[in-house]
């Protein structure tokens, strides 16, 4: 959730931004499963909510069209890659949108997918780190996939595994990806969200 950039900025721009990127983060984790999962539990969903969910017959299951959008948009990113720099830009974003009006026009997905999907593609990029990118969207559709087949527990089942597994991994210093939560540090905990003002040398120069 950290960025180098946090450090050459004054301390409340940094930790605005780091503040706005974990709350990306969440978002980015669990906007599609909890819609999903409302969408298939609406009795669940409470009522100034009802209007995000989907109410008429789709042509295909919610959760195949969030899939495809999930391989479509890394399609369209490795497709970038390949297409030459003057191009590369200006050929996502109206590759992007052709498909996507096509895609609606055609019955194929529902134009509230795209925008949820959409959001997350775009806010996948405010992570500075390309592999905590793809562990969002592992995690992500392992809990998509999960409320598919048992729609009522599927959220809580999917919650469950995720913590499992942050709980028996470590991170690269060998500390839980819990701490400073489990076990709870006051001081490591704040800093995850207020960057604190760095502390010049020259003071203690003599």
């Amino acid at each position: 959730m950290q960025e180098a950039q946090d450090y050459y900025l004054p301390p409340i721009t940094g930790s605005y931004l780091r503040l706005i990127r974990i709350m990306v983060f969440f978002l980015t984790l669990f906007v599609t499963p909890i819609w999903y999962y409302l969408n298939c539990n609406p009795d669940f969903a409470p009522d100034w909510f009802q209007f995000a969910l989907i109410q008429d017959n789709m042509n295909l299951p919610i959760i195949l069209q969030l899939l495809m959008l999930e391989l479509g948009i890394d399609a369209l990113k490795l497709a970038s890659l390949n297409t030459p720099s003057s191009l590369n830009s200006s050929f996502s974003i109206i590759g992007a949108l052709i498909l996507g009006d096509f895609a609606v026009n055609a019955g194929w997905l529902a134009p509230e997918i795209i925008l949820y999907m959409a959001f997350v593609a775009l806010a996948n990029f405010t992570q500075p780190s390309y592999e905590l990118g793809y562990a969002i969207k592992f995690m992500r559709m392992m809990m998509l996939i999960i409320i598919a087949l048992l729609p009522r527990f599927g959220l809580w089942i999917g919650l469950a595994i995720m913590a499992f597994i942050l709980a028996s991994n470590k991170t690269i210093t060998h500390t839980s990806y819990f701490y400073p939560l489990f076990p709870f540090h006051a001081h490591d905990f704040k800093m995850i969200f207020a960057r604190k003002k760095l502390r010049g040398k020259s003071s203690n120069r003599s």
